[in-house]
């Protein structure tokens, strides 16, 4: 008997908990105090009212198989396109196939491989570089470097496009350095840093330097690229090869200016060459040099120009002897006495002041309190300036010169 609805009756479920088996087909009971087993217990019968859920199948691992000179044949693809990318050619390569090629030699586990034929590329383009370079002399020398910086700057970021997908999986799990990276540490190694190379590039920019601070005028917009290129290889990289350099023959050349200057210049036109000359090392710093070498060529220029140069040596004042009445010496205090000259025994003569360094004036001395001072939290008067019965000031005679009120 069913309810109108199509469930079981009531009284049809209270006969399947009483007798344990159905009577219509349905199956029969679990063991036991005559109820059905959990539908997700092992071995249970599926509910006669749930559908059965479909198995769901499992995704299908891939299993990359490489063929025989896979590695090679892509390679050779790549290693044309770092070529053209070189020789600015890159307007004929798809990135895509680029990219797809590299993706591949990471997938089927030929990333060192990979890595390190990228790496022998580069280093064998750089050296053919450097060679360019080092033929060259003078600003020629700088022109070249900066030229071919630039390149090479454009070429990694092309490169490291491409290789992306090897810069995300292989870089990270073998700890080395990305190809942007790697680039970049080529070019320190293999060219700035080259014995006949470095000390010509750093020296030639530091008699741009020493030309402008003469006042010959130089190519700023050329310095500004060389020194960034310093700069961005690293903050260290630039300390140690350029600015290091760079404050010594600052040291030099203001120590040699302020011996011709205390020579030739007055005080006051002393002090205005050392103004002209801080202000001229603060603009060099914002239009080429990098901020951070600001504080310490300001430096170099006070110590060599002020500290270490400059000294006010005061003379003391002799006035000259009185001219003879009668074309003879009158006794004077150091003659002996009874004949010309004679008189008191001279005392010595006073020898020239010690040099004093110019330096900023030292803080005064603490004030001490005044002990005609009388009064309350600063609300009070000093005896000797009161006069008698009427609150009037005057200058005080005998007061302490420490007085608040002096």
């Amino acid at each position: 008997m069913r309810a109108p609805g199509g469930s079981p009756s009531r009284a049809r479920r209270d006969t399947l908990h009483d007798t344990g088996h159905a009577t219509d087909g349905a199956p029969p009971l679990g063991p036991g105090r005559g109820t059905l087993p959990h539908p997700s217990a092992p071995g249970a019968p599926p509910h006669p009212h749930r559908a059965a859920t479909p198995a769901q199948p499992r995704p299908r691992r891939l299993r990359v198989v490489s063929e025989p000179g896979f590695a090679e044949r892509t390679w050779r693809v790549l290693d044309a396109a770092i070529d053209d990318i070189y020789e600015h050619n890159s307007n004929k390569l798809s990135f895509e196939e680029l990219y797809r090629a590299g993706y591949n030699m990471v997938l089927q586990k030929c990333g060192a491989e990979l890595y390190a034929s990228v790496e022998r590329k580069i280093r064998g383009r750089l050296e053919a570089v450097a060679d360019g370079i080092a033929a060259k002399d003078g600003l020629g020398l700088v022109a070249e470097t900066v030229r071919q910086w630039e390149d090479h700057v454009r070429a990694t970021a092309v490169i490291r496009d491409i290789l992306m997908y090897l810069d995300r999986t292989h870089v990270p799990q073998h700890n080395c350095l990305a190809v942007h990276a790697l680039a970049m540490t080529l070019w320190r190694d293999g060219v700035i840093r080259r014995p006949d190379i470095q000390p010509r590039l750093v020296g030639t920019v530091l008699e741009c330097v020493g030309r402008e601070r003469a006042g010959v005028p130089q190519d700023r917009g050329l310095l500004r690229e060389v020194v960034r290129m310093w700069a961005s290889l690293g903050a260290d990289v630039y300390a140690v090869d350029f600015e290091a350099a760079l404050l010594q023959s600052s040291r030099e050349f203001y120590a040699r200016e302020a011996r011709e200057m205390i020579e030739s210049l007055s005080c006051p036109e002393y002090f205005s060459r050392v103004r002209q000359r801080l202000a001229e090392e603060r603009e060099r710093c914002q239009l080429y040099l990098e901020p951070s070498s600001e504080e310490q060529l300001v430096l170099q220029v006070r110590q060599e120009l002020l500290q270490s140069r400059v000294q006010v040596r005061a003379a003391p004042r002799r006035d000259p002897a009185p001219a003879p009445r009668d074309g003879r010496r009158g006794p004077t205090r150091g003659d002996p006495p009874g004949g010309e000259g004679g008189g008191l025994p001279r005392s010595p003569a006073p020898g020239p002041a010690p040099a004093r360094p110019l330096t900023a004036p030292s803080q005064p001395p603490p004030r001490r309190p005044c002990r005609n001072w009388w009064g309350w939290r600063g609300a009070g008067w000093c005896r000797c300036y009161r006069a008698a019965g009427r609150r009037t000031w005057r200058r005080c005679t005998t007061c302490s010169p420490t007085c608040p009120t002096a």
